[in-house]
């Protein structure tokens, strides 16, 4: 499964007559990226660039080697900093974690973006 390059970023064109305004009434759009008050643009050799990076897996992260039992940082707001264990082998990019916190354990499921082997 793909993961997003620029998570909560999307990348738009729009036609010469078309005004950015436009853009920020699509349900979801907050704002625009600008620099100063004009809305930034990447030239279509950059987004070609990008495309190309990305179908080549330019931007993918190898995935941790992690096994049951292995004690791992989780690097997530909520939990951010706490130690847990492995609890299933990972088969996808979400990893079972075994956490005590609060008193309780808890079993996560976790991106392994969001780990860090201890």
């Amino acid at each position: 499964m793909r993961r997003p390059v620029f998570p909560g970023y999307a990348f738009v064109g729009k036609r010469p007559e078309q005004s950015w305004r436009d853009i920020l009434r699509v349900p979801g759009v907050r704002a625009l990226v600008t620099t100063g008050e004009a809305p930034t643009e990447l030239p279509p050799w950059m987004m070609k660039m990008l495309i190309a990076a990305d179908e080549m897996a330019a931007y993918d992260r190898p995935r941790p080697q992690l096994a049951v039992g292995d004690k791992v940082q989780i690097r997530d707001e909520l939990w951010e900093g706490l130690i847990g264990e492995v609890m299933r082998a990972p088969e996808g990019r979400r990893i079972a974690v075994l956490l005590k916190a609060f008193g309780k354990k808890h079993v996560l499921s976790v991106d392994v973006d969001r780990l860090a082997a201890k």
